[in-house]
């Protein structure tokens, strides 16, 4: 199939890190089980934190058909010493926030 499928994520998205050190989170939307595309965030090394912030990425998706195709997130740090650790969802550290993922398709 030559159309495409515009994904756009809004997700409120957190990591922190002991000892004001780096930190990286990073987060991957996936097409049923393939990555099509890696973001990363990074803490702010003066507070040891980033977020909660709500992120919104877009990517443009070729797949070979558009017919059930699954896209979810998926978010991991780069590392968990210092009680390095991400969140996806959260405001703070209790709390859900609403997030959102929308797909529309281009004809090609």
């Amino acid at each position: 199939s030559s159309n495409k499928i515009m994904v756009i994520v809004t997700q409120t998205l957190q990591c922190q890190r002991d000892g004001d050190n780096d930190m990286q989170g990073h987060i991957n939307i996936m097409r049923d089980t393939t990555e099509v595309g890696e973001w990363y965030y990074a803490v702010n090394e003066d507070t040891g934190d980033f977020g909660p912030a709500i992120k919104t990425l877009t990517y443009l998706d070729s797949p070979s058909s558009t017919s059930e195709l699954t896209y979810k997130t998926q978010i991991k740090g780069n590392t968990t010493s210092n009680s390095g650790s991400v969140r996806a969802n959260q405001q703070l550290s209790s709390g859900e926030s609403i997030s959102s993922i929308q797909l529309i398709e281009i004809a090609g």
